[in-house]
């Protein structure tokens, strides 16, 4: 119930953020329906504008911009009141859009509102994570200043990073975190997840905007939208990810398009200004969608003057007063905003075939972007069923959906009395899969189509939700297979939802962070409602003081990140794990650490953070805890221990191990195979385990269990056992084997120890031929 008290009293303020702005610029015709309802997404959208450009044109920190930038909407505010005061017709447009959006919402995001905004974390995704770091930094420092020296705060993993954040990854929405946080008193964390919840909430009323002044829905038809828009799988899916740039775009993009389209069709002082404000908007939220806004709307235009139903002179003026507008109040910025969009034309210009997002490369997509099926599909409901013939019927499926669908814009289009409309729609469609065509086979980029795979659910909702209102009718009037063909609309529509239904209750589950077995979407497990790392600062602090260091010893390094966050104002090392899981899982070379990343780039493996075996105290798991790492440790009682973690004095762990690179993700026994680990780790080329404090000279042995996994026809592989920079053992392991080392002597400092593995494997084929020649476009 907090969070639920949070997240009304997070909306309020969204909404009072753009009383001004919309009462003042949007035109007459529209302020009963949808005044009130446009308010929180533009209000969210105009303040992170207003915030960003002052920060960046006058070189302000975050506290002194959430003053000017809450003037600003409050002189806004007061003005509207002057000039356009409101109605008891705009509260009666709330009716029923708005209890239909906050019912939609409380299904939507259940995870958010039973977990708490204090603990909900979803995938658990480094996105979120750099975002609130970049929350931190963005206080006390303007939006374009230079990040320290990677070197400076060696002892501080989260000071060193702060500010690092990539140009193309600060998002203006922070700004309104900052504020949200200022105003209700909340940490960062709370603030920034309740604000998450606000965004995707802004999708229902963004949505109903768009059916009914774009489209010309009836309102029954956008409340069915409206609704739906927020129980489709692929926004569940961007809310399970915790995007924060994504999605408090997805929140305004319908209505920003709307709102574009509004000023192409009826130009004027104040419709251009209120479009261009919400397109610079979008632009420092999330500078990628913005061309998803200009392109449809742009040929839009260039029908309506082809069509002789907008003059020259007024698209010139148009668009002068566009760009004028633009660049007179971001003119103190413009280096900053050019140094971003260079940073995303980089990201979305090159080629990454990697081993994440490649569904969305297959013929995959389209089911996915249907909410057919939950991604991954290897990890979905279906899976067990995905046989070549299981494939082939969904595949069927999918194919019986996508027609259904383009018959019924095609009914929609044809019974469209408003041209311009039906344009919009085709222009959309049809740009919106050129971008598809273009990253599916020209430049396979996974990583765009999985992203535009929850942005333009927006374009599917609207023939489903006109299907839904009034296909029920449809062929009564007919004969033969065309009525057949007619009446079968609607049940397939309801089909498509209760298949939505299932994939957003699948994945919604999951986000709660407990499922082994098929929550491969979550990077880290039981981290949602665990509260243990709330209670890090204090007890770990009063323990160890402020002069001693801790080494942090975790799964991978989204966890020191987290743990690292927490215990930012003490002495901290990364012991292992420093970088992310798809660069960590790349082996260095034993001799010269030389490694190519996930980009393809070379360079020398070091970790800034490492201290050898310098560290006062170690933390690391608790035996009690999921995320407990495939080393085996004899460690004497902790000073200090809960559900997560425990604290040891490092002088008390001789010999203290842990994994270092080489290593894919953890994973968990799920068969009856009494002999099979029931947690382990799979290697490509070998994998590393790191010794502290071994008694040196002393013999030791390393014990581990050998699986062959796939790649290759042979079942051996020839194992070889390094020690820093010399070979000890080698020896061969035919399809499983527990292996007992040649005895090593450590140095008593800081030892690496390598499993490497001689063959190298190829990645697998698809399993079908559709998938293989998909993938090869």
């Amino acid at each position: 119930m907090a969070t639920a008290g949070l997240f009304l009293a997070v909306v309020l303020v969204a909404g009072l953020c753009g009383y001004g702005i919309v009462s003042l610029l949007l035109p007459e015709e529209y302020r009963d329906e949808f005044a009130l309802l446009l308010m929180p997404p533009v209000g969210y959208c105009f303040y992170s504008w207003v915030a960003f450009d002052v920060s960046g044109s006058f070189v302000l920190p975050g506290y002194d911009v959430t003053i000017i930038a809450l003037a600003v909407v409050a002189f806004l505010g007061l003005a509207s009141l002057v000039h356009r005061r409101p109605t008891m017709a705009m509260v009666r447009g709330l009716w029923p859009t708005l209890p239909v959006s906050l019912a939609a919402t409380a299904i939507g995001l259940w995870p958010l509102f039973a977990v708490g905004a204090t603990t909900f974390l979803g995938a658990v995704n480094p996105d979120y994570t750099a975002t609130l770091v970049d929350l931190h930094y963005l206080e006390t420092h303007p939006v374009q200043a230079a990040p320290p020296s990677r070197t400076q705060y060696t002892y501080s993993y989260f000071h060193n990073v702060m500010g690092g954040i990539g140009v193309a990854a600060r998002f203006g929405c922070s700004y309104f975190v900052m504020m949200v946080r200022a105003l209700l008193g909340l940490p960062h964390r709370t603030a920034l997840t309740v604000c998450i919840g606000l965004f995707l909430f802004c999708m229902s009323p963004s949505v109903y905007f768009m059916a009914r002044v774009a489209f010309g829905l009836r309102r029954r038809a956008a409340l069915i939208a409206a609704a739906l828009i927020m129980l489709l799988s692929p926004v569940t899916m961007s809310f399970v990810y915790s995007y924060v740039g994504q999605n408090s775009g997805l929140g305004v993009l319908p209505a920003v398009i709307t709102l574009a389209y509004v000023a192409v069709r009826r130009p004027g002082f104040r419709t251009v200004l209120l479009a261009t404000l919400m397109v610079n908007g979008l632009y420092v939220m999330y500078t990628a969608m913005v061309p998803y806004v200009l392109a449809p709307v742009g040929v839009v235009a260039v029908y309506l003057l082809l069509t002789r139903r907008l003059r020259w002179r007024a698209a010139v003026g148009m668009a002068a007063g566009f760009v004028a507008v633009s660049l007179v109040l971001n003119w103190g910025l413009l280096p900053f905003l050019g140094r971003a969009f260079k940073g995303w034309n980089r990201l979305v210009t090159q080629t990454l075939q990697g081993q994440y997002f490649i569904d969305f490369l297959t013929e995959q997509f389209l089911p996915l972007f249907l909410g057919l099926i939950s991604y991954p599909t290897s990890a979905s409901l279906y899976a067990p069923y995905l046989t070549d013939k299981g494939r082939l019927l969904l595949y069927f499926v999918t194919a019986t959906v996508i027609v259904t669908m383009v018959a019924v814009f095609v009914r929609w289009a044809r019974r469209q009395p408003d041209r311009p409309a039906a344009a919009l729609a085709l222009a959309s469609a049809t740009i919106y899969s050129i971008v598809w065509y273009t990253y599916t086979f020209r430049r396979p980029y996974g990583y765009a189509l999985f992203k535009m795979c929850s942005w333009l659910q927006f374009v599917y909702v609207m023939p489903l939700a006109y299907a839904l209102d009034e296909a029920s009718g449809w062929g009564l009037a007919r004969r033969g297979i065309r009525r057949w063909a007619t009446r079968a609309v609607w049940p397939i529509c309801v089909f498509v939802l209760f298949a939505d239904a299932i994939s957003t209750a699948h994945l919604s589950r999951l986000s709660l962070g407990h499922d082994t077995r098929r929550g491969m979407i979550v990077n880290l497990y039981e981290m949602s409602g665990n509260n243990d790392y709330l209670e890090l600062a204090d007890e770990v602090g009063r323990r160890v003081g402020p002069l001693r260091s801790v080494g942090m010893s975790f799964v991978d390094s989204i966890q020191n990140e987290w743990v690292g966050y927490y215990l930012r104002d003490l002495r901290t090392s990364l012991l292992g794990h420093y970088i992310i899981p798809a660069d960590d899982e790349n082996l260095p070379s034993i001799i010269s650490r030389w490694v190519t990343d996930y980009y393809g780039n070379g360079n020398v493996d070091f970790n800034y953070y490492f201290h050898g075996a310098t560290d006062d105290y170690y933390l690391t798991w608790s035996d009690r805890h999921l995320n407990r790492d495939i080393v085996e440790r004899d460690l004497p009682p902790p000073m200090w221990e809960n559900g997560t973690f425990r604290l040891q004095r490092a002088a008390d762990c001789p010999g203290f191990i842990f994994t270092g690179r080489g290593w894919y993700r953890l994973e968990f026994r799920h068969t009856w195979d009494w002999w099979w680990p029931d947690r382990f780790r799979w290697t490509a080329e070998g994998g590393e385990i790191y010794m502290l404090r071994g008694k040196a000279g002393q013999p030791y042995r390393l014990s581990f269990y050998g699986i062959v996994g796939h790649g290759l026809r042979s079942e051996s592989r020839t194992v070889e056992l390094w020690m820093n920079t010399r070979k000890f053992d080698e020896l061969t392991i035919t399809a499983a084997a527990r292996v007992v080392s040649k005895p090593f002597y450590p140095s008593g400092g800081a030892d690496r120890l390598v499993i490497r593995v001689k063959e190298r494997v190829q990645p697998q084929a698809a399993t079908t031929a559709a998938s293989t020649s998909w993938s090869r476009g």
